[in-house]
Order: structure tokens, then sequence, then C-alpha cells
């Protein structure tokens, strides 16, 4: 019996069809739209450029732009002074040597002085112009080749000075000298990190010692000396005041204890004392 064929394959609803199709791609207005404001601007700014040229035009008679400005002297009518022109060529051959070596103010003052006999010749005048301006120019690149050293020498300083620093933490040096290089190179260079970051290193270094074992045996040494000196400018024995704070400047002569100031204090009030009569 002979197999039944399948039905013909029946196509998709419409709504179906038109479902599963792509929609068509929308319309791209961008670059008509860039391409109408690249076209206004440049219309907009060609009509500017032409409304200013015009009103220009119309207020100065024209502009010669390729007009440039000439250096006095030049390009004018000149009638010497009678009996001037030996002394004139003189000075002018005296200012041209003096700006040769690069003595530019002595060559204007050779200009100036033509500039008194004759004051209207061209050439001293231009001349002595070029020689100011060559005057100005040296003074600033001497001002600019002067604080090129002073900065070099510092920054050498500076090195030298942190050197110093680490050397007098290691044990190796003054702490309290090494400081005091330091401060003074902070009083010229205010903002060297560098600089402040070794102050605050030897100031901890200087505090260690202080608060080591060391360091209180020798402060409760001085103390006994400090209460001897102040005393005795209570009593009125000064040479005994002195020379107790003077032993303790001696024994600490590193400046590492607070005994230290505190001895020079007393020196300076002996001092004080001594000049008033006791």
């Amino acid at each position: 019996m002979p197999t039944p064929m399948a039905p013909p394959p029946q196509a998709p609803p419409a709504r179906i069809r038109a479902v599963s199709q792509p929609p068509p791609p929308p319309r791209s207005r961008g670059g008509l739209t860039i391409l109408v404001a690249v076209a206004g601007f440049f219309i907009v700014a060609l009509g500017g450029a032409a409304v200013v040229g015009g009103l220009l035009y119309w207020k100065y008679g024209g502009v010669n732009l390729s007009a440039a400005p000439t250096p006095p002297g030049v390009g004018e009518a000149y009638s010497p002074t009678p009996g001037t022109e030996a002394e004139v060529s003189r000075l002018l051959a005296h200012g041209a040597q003096h700006a040769g070596q690069g003595r530019y103010l002595e060559a204007a003052s050779k200009y100036y002085k033509i500039h008194k006999i004759d004051n209207g010749h061209p050439e001293a005048r231009w001349r002595g112009y070029l020689a100011c301006e060559l005057v100005a120019f040296d003074v600033l690149s001497r001002d600019l080749t002067s604080r090129d050293v002073d900065e070099r020498a510092l920054r050498k300083e500076v090195r030298a000075a942190l050197v110093q620093g680490q050397k007098a933490i290691e044990g190796d040096g003054d702490l309290a000298v090494a400081y005091d290089v330091v401060l003074d190179l902070m009083r010229k260079l205010p903002d060297n990190t560098e600089l402040s970051q070794m102050a605050r290193r030897l100031q901890s270094a200087a505090a260690e010692f202080v608060r080591s074992d060391e360091g209180k045996k020798l402060q409760k040494s001085l103390a006994k000396d400090i209460e001897r000196g102040f005393e005795a400018i209570d009593a009125g024995d000064l040479d005994a005041a002195r020379s107790s704070f003077e032993e303790v400047v001696d024994a600490d002569s590193k400046r590492q204890t607070p005994q230290y100031y505190r001895a020079q204090e007393g020196l300076r009030l002996v001092e004080v004392r001594q000049h008033l009569g006791g």
C-alpha cells in the first residue's frame, strides 16, 4: 500500500513573517548635520572678517601690515653740524672699539658725547641705542650667571652639611655643630626638605643621648656645678660662679645636655653683675 505523501509546507502567517525579518536600518542624519554646522561656521567667520577689515580700512585708510619699525636715526635727512666732523669721527671710532671689546657702557658714553655735540647724528643715535640694549643684556646675563654660581655653591654646601650631620648621628662628629650648620643653611633655603629632615634627625639623636644612661649620669654631675654657680652669684662671689659655669661648658663641649645652656646663662649673668659692679 503506497505511503501517503506529507502535505506540502505552508508559508507562515504574514504577522509572523514580518516579525522574523530584521527591520531596515534607520537613515543617519549625523554627517549632514556636521557638514551644515561647519559650513555655517566658516560663513560667519568670513563675514565677520570682512566687516572688521572694512571698518579698519574706512577708519585708517588701509593698514600696511608689512611695515616694520625702524631704529632711531635710520632713514632721516641729516646735515652735520659745522666744525664737528673730526670730533664726531674720533668718538665714533672709540665707541666702536669699546663695543667690539664688550665695554658697552663706555661705548654708550662715547655716543652720548656725540649726541651732545651733534644731536642729529643718525649713526651715533642708532649705535647708542644698540649699546644701551647691550648694556642691559650684559647686566642681565651677569646676574643670571651669578645666581647660577650661588645656587651651585649652596647645593655644594647642602651636600656637605648632610654628610656632616650623618657622621654626627653615627657618633663621628659633634651633633650641636652639625645642627648649627644645617640651621644656617635652612635660613637661606627654607623649603629644602633634606635640610629639615636632617635637622629633625640631629635633634632626635641629641634627645637619645639625654635619655641614655651616659647622658643621665653626665647631667647629674653637671647639675651640681650649675647649683654651685648660682649659689656663688647669690653670695656675691662672681669668680667662683664663673669657675663653676666654665667647668660645665668644658665638660659638655658638644652641647649635649640642657646644663650646658644653663651654664651659658650663668656666665652671661656673671658678666652683667660685674658690669653693674656686683
